[in-house]
């Protein structure tokens, strides 16, 4: 038997390959690892011989603690090296590493946590019927959600999961924190349900990926390291596996404070013009910013798809307009993946500034040469080709001369599906991906161009999470009260990656009035719910609306003058802007099944916010203990839409919402 122990947590490693990690001597979990070679053999800790093992202390960028290390050895000279550390903030890492005596090892799969089923040794909320599981999706397209499930054999959660008792949320946090390598993947395994494989070497349906990951060659090949914690409340764990995340590769900073701006997408999608688009930018400067809404001054104009239909003559001299009175500009692209001239992506066609070069070059193919067929009607890009990077380089350069402060950047899990590139020595999808992001931040860094410049990852993977100042937390959100359920569906079960993965979680442009997505007008309450959930989910605060010009077919004086004092009525009260500015993602207060909480809090600088939702049609009566925001007692809250007070009585706060209406309060002492 070989030990290590620190801080009340023990790891124990016997002599058949099994280590079994305890807090405060209750056995928490039971593991092997193995590793699988890409001619299927497989290595185990349980079926070969340990040849060594030694113990030392570790300061690394996790943390300080002590490090097991076991050294694994099979009849065909392969190895299996399994690290295990404590660190002194009481959790602990595992990794495991193969080799092979004399050459090169390759893999695609290596699996460090291989669980034992739980014994009645093992605390009940991870071994019961009971025990919900946390299926975080791994990007956020297709209109994907976060599900809190039963475990069943298969169920898969990409990076990271937790496993907990839905009554009191007590329970198990596993998850990656390397993610230069590998798509890595928290599966119910099909041998028992309460077991679980955590591995690296993830490809799947939901990474859109029909092929696998290519080999990963080396001398050694390492599984991405990941930390075990168990905890009273997994809320507390999710939010300290977002701070170890963000001690390994730190969130890309911005100092320019919240954005306060505009999008053109859900307003007017194909509709764009010039026009529309000046309209847009005038309503913000002469009748919103003079009434809270804007961050010290500043409104971001932002262009979507389909801007490149305006002459570059027109654009720039709009631009121009705006920066000459203070507004900053945002434009749009795809940069991974390839829609095609009229959204037809026709591989044969010839790429621009590179004839005869075409498009079908640049293609992800499978390794029969095969083009990738397409995701959410577009096909993926070799981010590693060099015309690739030749076509961003300029593109990019013309979005830095033309004087744009902001790219929404979209559809980026293109950039890391399983393919055969260009450069073979990028072996997965997520060291792609790592490259293509690279690519760009670099080309976009204030060190490069002079200025600050925002990026926004839209539709893109959790991780990697250091590429972007912000990432949309969900898929499209419009302005209907499914639109708000869904997009705090996100903001319940991913809180915790604001101010540690990226600086801001994006909750998607905030349609007040009307998206062309819908006949219906979003009614004043769903207009409420709406901007209460992007004001409370840490935040890019954008609107989305067709202000006009009144010219044209298409266009309705009245529904543009609706528009107007629809966003005015909402978007100018200051005391809800004021909270909007903190950039502070509210905590959610109940994590059930796959529905959003309805309540939510932020404790911030001695001021305590409280907001409640009704996603249903009718009224309904809201209750919330005040000792569940973290306050042993109060006596009012004023709710600030309504600037109406309310008196708190036995520690309990009630209020009855309109259908599909919210409240934002602040909580007295």
């Amino acid at each position: 038997m070989h030990e290590i122990n620190l801080n009340n947590i023990s790891v124990r490693l016997d002599d058949y390959g099994i280590y079994k990690v305890f807090q405060k001597e209750q056995l928490i979990i039971s593991a092997y690892s193995h590793a699988e070679t890409v001619d299927r053999r497989i290595i185990s800790t349980r079926d070969s011989s340990l040849i060594e093992c030694t113990s030392e202390k570790i300061n690394n960028e996790i943390g300080s603690g002590l490090s097991l290390k076991a050294l694994y050895k099979d009849s065909s000279e392969l190895y299996l090296e399994i690290i295990i550390s404590i660190y002194e903030e009481q959790f602990i890492s595992v990794q495991a590493i193969l080799s092979k005596k004399g050459t090169n090892a390759s893999t695609r799969l290596i699996t460090p946590i291989a669980m034992i089923p739980p014994t009645t040794e093992c605390p009940e909320e991870i071994r019961t019927h009971k025990t919900r599981m946390l299926l975080v999706p791994y990007d956020n397209d297709m209109w994907a959600r976060y599900e809190v499930v039963p475990l069943r054999p298969g169920r898969i959660s990409n990076d990271v999961s937790v496993l907990f008792d839905p009554e009191s949320y007590t329970g198990l946090l596993i998850g990656a924190v390397d993610f230069n390598t590998w798509k890595n993947a928290i599966e119910c395994s099909a041998y028992d349900a309460r077991t679980i494989d955590v591995y690296s070497g993830a490809a799947h349906a939901e990474t859109h990926d029909i092929c696998s990951h290519g080999a990963v060659t080396g001398e050694k090949v390492a599984s991405s390291r990941f930390v075990i914690m168990y905890a009273n409340d997994v809320r507390d764990s999710l939010e300290r596996y977002a701070n170890i995340c963000n001690k390994v590769k730190p969130h890309l900073p911005w100092d320019e404070g919240v954005i306060f701006g505009w999008n053109s997408f859900s307003g007017l999608a194909s509709r764009l013009s010039a026009e529309n688009y000046e309209t847009a930018g005038d309503f913000l400067y002469e009748e919103l910013m003079p009434n809270s809404y804007g961050n010290d001054g500043v409104t971001y104009v932002n262009f979507d798809a389909l801007w490149w239909r305006i002459p570059e003559d027109i654009m720039l001299k709009i631009v121009k307009k705006f920066h000459d009175r203070g507004q900053k500009v945002g434009i749009y692209a795809a940069p991974f993946a390839y829609y095609g001239s009229n959204f037809k992506a026709d591989p044969s066609e010839p790429i621009p500034g590179f004839e005869p070069h075409t498009y079908s070059e640049i293609l992800l193919h499978d390794e029969k040469g095969n083009i990738l067929p397409k995701i959410d009607n577009s096909l993926p890009m070799d981010v590693t080709h060099p015309i690739w990077e030749k076509l961003m380089e300029k593109k990019l350069e013309d979005f830095v001369r033309w004087g744009f402060d902001y790219v929404k950047l979209d559809f980026l899990s293109h950039g890391g599906v399983e393919g055969v590139r260009y450069d073979k020595s990028c072996m997965t999808g997520r060291q792609a991906l790592e490259r293509g992001y690279s690519f760009i931040t670099r080309r976009l860094s204030p060190e490069k161009i002079g200025r600050p410049f925002f990026i926004s990852l839209s539709i893109a993977p959790l991780f990697p999470h250091s590429y972007g100042h912000a990432r949309r937390i969900s898929c499209d959100s419009f302005g209907h009260i499914l639109d708000t359920e869904y997009e705090l569906n996100a903001l319940t079960y991913g809180w915790w990656q604001n101010r540690h993965l990226y600086q801001f979680t994006d909750p998607d442009h905030a349609t007040l009035y009307k998206s062309f997505e819908s006949p219906e007008i979003t009614s004043i309450q769903e207009a409420r719910s709406r901007y209460t959930s992007a004001t409370i989910s840490g935040t890019v605060i954008l609107l989305s609306e067709d202000f006009g010009p009144d010219v044209g077919p298409n266009n309705s004086a009245k529904m543009h003058e609706e528009a107007r004092t629809r966003v005015k009525a909402i978007a100018t009260n200051p005391e809800i802007n004021n909270i909007a500015r903190i950039g502070k993602a509210f905590r959610p207060l109940e994590l059930d099944g796959v529905k959003a909480s309805e309540a939510y809090y932020l404790s911030h600088e001695g001021h305590i916010y409280l907001a409640l939702f009704n996603f249903e049609d009718r009224k309904a009566e809201k209750k919330v203990n005040i000792r569940d925001v973290g306050l042993d007692k109060s006596i009012k809250a004023i709710e600030l839409w309504q600037n109406k007070t309310y008196t708190i009585h036995d520690n309990m706060l009630t209020v009855e919402l309109d259908g599909c209406d919210a409240a934002l309060f602040e909580i007295f002492r």
